[in-house]
């Protein structure tokens, strides 16, 4: 395999940091020791029951890990690299 992959995650409608990002963009993460909030991403803790995780393909596309969908490139996708 080859290319570079990224842990994403977007906020669920259900969960109460739903707004803290616009509906279904997704962002990147990262996974840490918490037994709380697993999750760290946006500038923000998160815990996984208030996300759904996907990965970035290096294509840009996303693979939504819940209902393995993909969402192609340039679509819902906060890429925070190409902001100055």
């Amino acid at each position: 395999m080859s290319g570079e992959q990224q842990l994403v995650a977007r906020i669920k409608r259900s969960s109460k940091y739903w707004g803290q990002t616009p509906p279904n963009q997704w962002f990147e993460v990262r996974l840490v020791e918490d037994n709380y909030y697993q999750l760290r991403g946006n500038n923000n803790n998160y815990r996984l029951v208030d996300v759904v995780c996907g990965i970035r393909l290096a294509s840009g596309a996303v693979v939504d890990l819940a209902k393995g969908t993909i969402t192609p490139a340039g679509r819902d996708w906060a890429d925070t690299r190409r902001r100055a």
